[in-house]
């Protein structure tokens, strides 16, 4: 994310272009993707194994076993490609979805 007010544990997704996804409070690669709780993200870039799943934005990862998914953003399957779309118009069922979604790494 690119708007965050330090000193919180979370920051507000903000719209990046596909060159520089997973800038900002969250370091490039520093999500894990492990069963049983995987970690919410907003872009791809983000995610350890590089996977930040469109419907769920949850970093995942195969090798690592399956998601509990009663955390996951409730993106319609229609929505964009997590790398590319504008999260703030996506419009997903869990309401911390973009702007309390990932926390600084």
């Amino acid at each position: 994310c690119l708007d965050l007010t330090w000193g919180s544990t979370e920051c507000k997704a903000a719209f990046l272009p596909p060159a520089s996804p997973g800038t900002g409070c969250v370091k490039p690669g520093s999500l894990p993707g492990q069963s049983p709780h995987c970690t919410p993200c907003v872009h791809s870039s983000q995610c350890a194994s590089n996977w930040c799943v469109n419907t769920w934005r949850l970093c995942y990862d195969s090798t690592k076993g399956g998601c509990y998914t009663g955390n996951a953003a409730g993106c319609p399957s229609s929505s964009s490609n997590a790398d590319t779309a504008d999260p703030n118009a996506i419009k997903c069922t869990n309401t911390n979805f973009p702007n309390n979604w990932v926390k600084c790494t």
